[in-house]
């Protein structure tokens, strides 16, 4: 991780953020980020959510639907599940040791042309790639002007205006991305990313992601993390050991009687401070963590 200023860098769960969010580089040379293998040896495990359990089935009823006339909520749904397919499709591969990404792979392909079309960025960046070809820009959904967005292995998400970025693999569902004024008055730049599902025994649905909110801000470290651990219900006092040495403090808890768990990790930029917060149910948050700490250690900061 390098929380250095990098002179070759010329960038609920999701309901629970998108609520809590409601409230209140163009090119990079980052080097390859590799990620932990734990999280996709835990079980597969699809929602219990009405659809179809099978990739084959799911594809048909998607092929009935026209996603433009759906409401918020249903089309969130479909998102969701289909990442889920995703989820254990990649865990199927790797439990028997084939490429998670391979060129000409028309099935996954199909997989990422659908959730294009059902709007989730970069969907489309890792079809193309699965057709052998390749790209830098976010086509399909749109992003806001301040992100960048571009597939190799990885995902790469910069934040143009904040000066950092992330990689993280193609099994990560994006989700929300914006930059505007939080309550706390300060621009602030939030973007929300889901996990791999695992089994999640608190939820009728029995699975379910981890999801983790990027935000930054120009704001001093102790006024922004005050902020943002009212907003995530974290007591200040829950002060854990951070899960890599180059953040200045780490919290988590979870309150009596809520499945979800919160970890928060602070991070001092050289303009300002960026956090990432880690939410889940427990089954899902430990499945996947391993998953988080690689997300934060592949952060990179634009030189002032």
């Amino acid at each position: 991780m390098r929380l250095r200023p990098d002179h070759r860098v010329p960038f609920t769960p999701t309901r629970l953020i998108i609520a809590l969010l409601a409230l209140a580089l163009a090119s990079t040379n980052a080097r390859a980020q590799s990620f932990d293998a734990s999280p996709l040896q835990a079980p597969a495990a699809v929602p219990a959510d009405s659809l179809p359990p099978t990739w084959p089935a799911f594809r048909a009823l998607l092929e009935t639907t026209a996603p433009q006339q759906l409401s918020v909520a249903r089309l969130t749904t479909l998102q969701q599940h289909l990442f889920a397919l995703i989820s254990a499709d990649a865990k199927r591969r790797a439990a028997i040791g084939e490429p998670l990404l391979a060129a000409g792979d028309s099935g996954l392909g199909e997989m990422y042309a659908w959730a294009a079309r059902l709007g989730v960025p970069g969907a489309d960046l890792v079809a193309a790639r699965l057709r052998g070809a390749s790209g830098d820009s976010a086509l399909g959904a749109s992003l806001p002007a301040s992100f960048g967005l571009r597939f190799d292995s990885l995902y790469t998400l910069v934040a143009e205006d904040d000066g950092w970025l992330v990689r993280f693999p193609h099994y990560f569902m994006i989700g929300p991305m914006l930059r505007q004024p939080a309550r706390s008055g300060a621009v602030t730049t939030v973007a929300v990313l889901s996990t791999l599902f695992a089994p999640d025994s608190s939820s009728a649905a029995g699975a379910a992601p981890a999801t983790i909110a990027i935000i930054a801000a120009q704001l001093p470290a102790p006024e922004m993390t005050s902020f943002w651990l009212e907003r995530f219900g974290i007591p200040p006092f829950a002060v854990v050991d951070a899960p890599v040495p180059e953040a200045a403090r780490a919290y988590r808890s979870r309150s009596e009687g809520d499945p979800v768990i919160n970890e928060l990790v602070v991070f001092a930029l050289p303009r300002g401070t960026i956090l990432f917060v880690y939410s889940g149910a427990e089954g899902p948050f430990e499945a996947n963590r391993a998953h988080f700490v690689d997300l934060i250690e592949s952060l990179r900061v634009r030189a002032e």
